[in-house]
């Protein structure tokens, strides 16, 4: 166990990982603000019920310093008070004096600061929540959309669940980064410069101590970013891994049961588990030593600064409320300070995530293949006179699955094409598709070269029973209607009584209307 834990050691210390000198850059997160635009106004009014709420909390810490300095020694020498404008109607500066001179005005004052930082928390969830939703919604069915669009080679050589992972991981990621990361950092900002202003008040040559510190924190983050960019890369495909896994032995598990396999498939997947397990530990590892170099940073400043500031106010250049006052709000610019620091961390999920979607969505959809040069055809009329002239095709280069056929099929006649399997039956219902293109010769249809038509429009045009069945989570009547979602149930009862499966179909507990699916 403790060679295991060396090993571990050893590994963090001098792992590099072989994408940490991958480059990625700000500005790959710039094309996904354009999703922002439509929801802009959530995002707008989260961010201001978040600097509300920050607002209100940072009364919290002033009370001591009120209750020591004002109240409890009644001293007079109030900053605040000296520096309000003699212009104020004097009711305001009669409040102030109230809230800040007198106990149950200071009580009343916190009272304040708690409710309003409640109702501002709860409406800036709620403005998250829904732009965070929406934000997701509007990334998703652009990026839907888009795959929806590619040709159906791509998809034959994706793997399914690998595909849905990476779709699904890398939105959830953009969804946080726009909706959390972004906005807690501009409210860190606003906090961050309102606690500094305060500090400086109190004491100028303390927050000079604070900020020596900054060139420290900048070296924890150049250390440590770079490594835990390489391992979200690297988990971000395991991840994906793993859906793939899952999705293929869910989908033939007919054949792993007919072959005893359940054992093999496990032990499968359980090794992909078990690589992204490894992988999210040093992660997390990684990020928690990030975290813990940072606090440990913070605490050789917080033990100078109070060494300081306690020699202060021993000599009298410092009362004991504006020390107190100092310490807490030293603390809250502390905690806000990591959380502006560890932003970096946290981007690199989303620069992952954005170059991943961007690697998506520059792949050119099944349209814009189409050579431009020639004009897309519909034409008005179809009678069916298929031909194949000195057709070749190949999956892999230099292995020809066909080679040089040529087969006229006039309209209206049956052909059958029979081979043994792999000798490329199949591929040519593909290449009439236009799933594939021919590398030599042509396909016409009433003799147009099918290179020359709209493939949406030739898909429509052609009827195909395949064999390898496939059934939507949907009725019965919806499965029978999908190539022609118009049609009505009459006609979609006599092409089921064209494939003899009527009768079969009635005898369902809720006849057209029962739901079936892909099992």
């Amino acid at each position: 166990m403790i060679a295991g834990i060396l090993a571990f050691l050893r590994e963090l210390i001098f792992f590099e990982g072989e994408n940490s000198r991958k480059r990625f850059s700000y500005r790959e997160l710039i094309p996904y603000l354009r999703y922002v635009r439509p929801i802009w106004h959530w995002g707008a009014l989260g961010l201001v019920a978040g600097i509300m709420g920050s607002a209100f909390k940072m009364i919290v810490p002033y009370s001591p310093k009120i209750f020591i300095d004002n109240i409890a020694l009644g001293s007079s020498d109030l900053p605040i008070a000296q520096s309000l404008p003699a212009t104020l109607p004097a009711f305001i500066i009669d409040m102030i004096a109230f809230f800040t001179t007198t106990l149950p005005g200071l009580i009343t004052l916190l009272l304040i600061a708690g409710v309003g930082s409640v109702i501002a928390a709860l409406l800036k969830q709620y403005a998250l929540v829904t732009f965070s939703e929406e934000y997701t919604f509007q990334v998703q069915s652009t990026l839907y959309s888009h795959v929806l669009a590619f040709s159906p080679a791509f998809f034959r050589n994706q793997k399914t669940g690998y595909l849905i992972g990476r779709m699904n991981a890398d939105t959830q990621m953009m969804q946080y980064v726009f909706s959390s990361v972004i906005i807690q950092m501009v409210i860190n900002i606003f906090t961050c410069i309102i606690v500094l202003g305060i500090l400086l008040s109190l004491n100028a040559a303390l927050v000079l101590i604070l900020i020596l510190f900054s060139p420290v924190f900048i070296l924890i983050n150049v250390f440590f970013v770079r490594r835990i960019r390489a391992l979200i890369i690297e988990g971000r495909e395991r991840d994906a891994y793993i859906y793939s896994d899952l999705q293929e032995v869910l989908s033939g598990i007919d054949v792993i049961k007919t072959h005893s396999a359940e054992a093999r498939e496990y032990q499968r997947i359980i090794s992909t588990v078990r690589n992204a397990i490894a992988n999210r530990i040093k992660r997390e590892v990684y990020s928690s030593l990030s975290n813990q170099a940072i606090l440990i940073a913070q605490g050789i400043a917080l033990v100078v600064v109070f060494w300081f500031g306690g020699q202060d106010v021993l000599a009298g250049r410092m009362s004991i409320g504006d020390f107190v006052a100092f310490s807490t709000y030293i603390t809250l610019f502390g905690t806000t300070i990591t959380g502006l620091i560890s932003i970096p961390q946290q981007l690199q999920p989303a620069l992952v995530s954005a170059s991943r979607i961007s690697e998506l969505l520059a792949l050119e959809p099944e349209s814009a293949l189409e050579d431009q040069s020639v004009r897309i055809k519909h034409p008005g009329r179809v009678t069916g006179h298929i031909r194949f002239s000195n057709v070749s095709f190949a999956y892999i280069p230099g292995i020809p699955v066909i080679s040089g056929i040529t087969l006229d099929i006039p309209p209206g006649t049956i052909t059958a094409i029979i081979g043994r399997t792999g000798s490329g039956k199949t591929t040519l219902m593909n290449l009439l598709l236009r799933f594939y293109e021919c590398e030599e010769g042509r396909i016409l249809l009433d003799g147009t070269d099918i290179n020359h038509l709209d493939p949406r429009w030739l898909r429509e045009q052609i009827a195909v029973v395949s064999q390898d069945m496939f059934l939507f989570h949907a009725t019965v009547a919806e499965n029978i209607r999908y190539s022609r979602p118009s049609a009505s149930l009459d006609e979609v009862r006599t092409a089921a009584s064209h494939a003899g499966i009527d009768q079969d179909i009635m005898a369902m507990p809720a006849g057209y209307d029962t739901v079936v699916g892909d099992r």
